[in-house]
């Protein structure tokens, strides 16, 4: 069981000098309690991942990070006012060393939001993003609260 509300604040926290170094506004709006049997380490890596392409694309801008839960699932959502994206970008960002069109100017190799797929399909969750060119981008997780009691070893492994 993890605390899903107190990771959150931790690890936004944890980015609070590194926004403030790309001049950008980190704001919060987290439901407490929420509280949810996952992979805490694997949650801190696709928020740090979220966190970092935020700051990367959205420099100079607020980032909004905010997380709720509803009966059965939560929703972790990371904003960014970046140049956001185009529809063939969206389509192809989460592929292994894929980058937006034009991004490469900023690093990275291109896959950090593979790797946060592949997280949360293994959590049995789904991401995904809204963006327009100009408007910046919103990645949106959703995660069950429980993972299925009935999932074995084995399924959950070839789930990765």
């Amino acid at each position: 069981a993890t605390d899903v509300s107190a990771l959150v604040r931790e690890t936004v926290e944890a980015y609070a000098p590194l926004a403030a170094r790309a001049g950008c506004a980190l704001r919060l709006d987290v439901r407490d309690g929420v509280a949810a049997t996952l992979d805490r380490l694997a949650v801190e890596q696709v928020l740090d991942n979220l966190l970092s392409n935020a700051l990367r694309f959205g420099a100079g801008k607020p980032i909004d990070v905010s997380l709720a839960a509803g009966a059965d699932d939560l929703t972790l959502a990371v904003r960014d006012r970046g140049a956001g994206l185009s529809d063939a970008d969206r389509a192809r960002i989460f592929g292994r060393f894929e980058q937006a069109v034009g991004q490469r100017r900023n690093g990275g190799f291109g896959i950090g939001l593979w790797l946060v797929r592949r997280l949360v399909d293994a959590m049995r969750g789904g991401i995904a993003v809204e963006s327009r060119p100009g408007e910046g981008a919103t990645f949106v997780v959703r995660l069950p609260l429980r993972m299925d009691e009935g999932a074995t070893a084995a399924e959950e492994e070839g789930r990765t």
